[in-house]
């Protein structure tokens, strides 16, 4: 079981947002002016100027054009501004022929984006509009076709606000589907870790027991009586290799084995194993150069597995993304800290750790604060790909011995 929860891939179903979106506010609020000042002047020299009163043109012109601003910010507004020149139409229909291009926009606008009681609200002042055309002096015969027209844009801008409203909710669902996967999953872990401990303890509680209850008896015996002495050694010495058997079978699901790792129920690999990992990464293209800078110092068995596999994923990392046939590798000693720079020439090993979505340098990341030291990934200041961490030392646990020169 991998210890990290599962990622999900990004959803087919998510909308793309439309480029009118993607624009700034003000460009956008100046291509509106400058389209309702074409229309306007358009609409004049073609229809109003036309009309018996300059006055009752203007006003119309002037109420259509900014309708064609407002349509994208305030629909309904921008519909009632549109509307003006069908009212106007019974001085003279000309200007409803003006107008019927900014209402029909607004109209669909307003259909698409408003809720269902402001949509029909629209629908019955775009028709009164439509009636209007058939008042006055000037009246016309295109009531009907006027009221068509804006009723079928009305219906299409209703049935696209609700595929749109349809395609969120969708989203939304996958969304939330996506959420509890990833929830479950997490709680997956955390139940099997819980397992495992649980496991763990029992397995401990009862074998320590029974090893200190030998070891007691041993010591009382060991003047009186050396051979039951001797078979509670052996006790504890049986009871302590199973013991240790069994936390391996446990532990070996959080375990992160990489390509020449060790066997599942074989020791932590540690710094002495590094020779083995450098003549691997030798017979898969990428020859390292190891120098060891200062005294080699005693380390606790668990810097030892962590130093380890720091350098074996950096070095994976070089053998799969760097595109290189070369890399180098530091351990420098220091007073109270062990520092590991692992870097290449390579040109393609950017992108797993520039996009911060790695596993690999997330596991490395992990294991160097978990000792409470300082982790670094990213491009080399010559180019290529660079790692680097740096691990306090504590209190060593056993020495190891490293041939600087071994695998180079």
């Amino acid at each position: 079981m991998d210890g990290a929860a599962p990622t999900l891939s990004p959803m087919s179903t998510q909308v793309p947002i439309p480029l009118v979106r993607r624009l700034e506010p003000r460009f956008v609020l100046l291509v509106d002016v400058a389209a309702a000042v074409v229309y306007g002047a358009g609409a004049w020299a073609l229809f109003a100027h036309k009309v018996d009163s300059p006055a009752v043109a203007v006003v119309g012109v002037l109420c259509v054009s900014a309708a064609l601003v407002l349509a994208r910010r305030r629909p309904m507004l921008a519909l009632l501004a549109a509307l003006v020149g069908f009212w106007l139409s019974p001085f003279d229909v000309l200007l409803a022929f003006v107008a019927l291009i900014p209402a029909g926009v607004c109209l669909y606008v307003t259909a698409a984006r408003r809720s269902r009681r402001l949509r029909l609200g629209a629908l019955v002042l775009a028709l009164s509009g439509a009636a209007a055309t058939g008042l006055g002096d000037h009246a016309s015969g295109g009531v009907v076709v006027f009221a068509l027209v804006l009723l079928t844009i009305w219906t299409i801008g209703t049935a696209t606000g609700q595929t749109r409203r349809y395609n969120d909710d969708v989203v939304r669902h996958h969304q939330r589907l996506a959420e509890a996967e990833v929830d479950l999953a997490r709680r997956g872990v955390i139940d099997e870790r819980m397992r495992i401990a649980r496991e763990l303890h029992d397995v401990l509680a009862h074998s320590i027991s029974v090893m200190t209850v030998q070891a007691a008896y041993g010591h009382v015996v060991i003047d009186t009586d050396p051979a039951r002495a001797r078979k509670s050694l052996v006790t504890v010495e049986s009871v302590g290799r199973d013991t240790l058997t069994e936390i391996r079978r446990l532990l070996d699901v959080l375990r992160e084995d990489g390509p020449g790792g060790a066997e599942p129920l074989a020791p932590a690999p540690g710094l002495d194993d590094l020779p083995r990992l450098i003549a691997q990464t030798a017979q898969a293209g990428v020859h390292v150069e190891l120098t060891v800078v200062g005294d080699a110092r005693p380390l606790s068995a668990g810097l030892h597995l962590t130093v380890f596999r720091v350098v074996q994923e950096a070095l994976t990392n070089v053998v799969k993304h760097a595109g290189t046939s070369r890399a180098r590798a530091t351990l420098d000693f220091r007073d109270d800290a062990i520092v590991i720079d692992v870097s290449d020439d390579g040109v393609s090993a950017l992108a797993e750790t520039l996009a911060g979505t790695g596993h690999g340098i997330l596991g490395m990341r992990e294991r160097v604060d978990l000792y409470g030291g300082t982790f670094a990934a990213g491009p080399g200041p010559k180019g290529g790909f660079r790692v680097r961490a740096e691990l306090p030392i504590g209190e060593a646990s056993r020495p190891w011995l490293l041939d600087a020169h071994a695998g180079t």
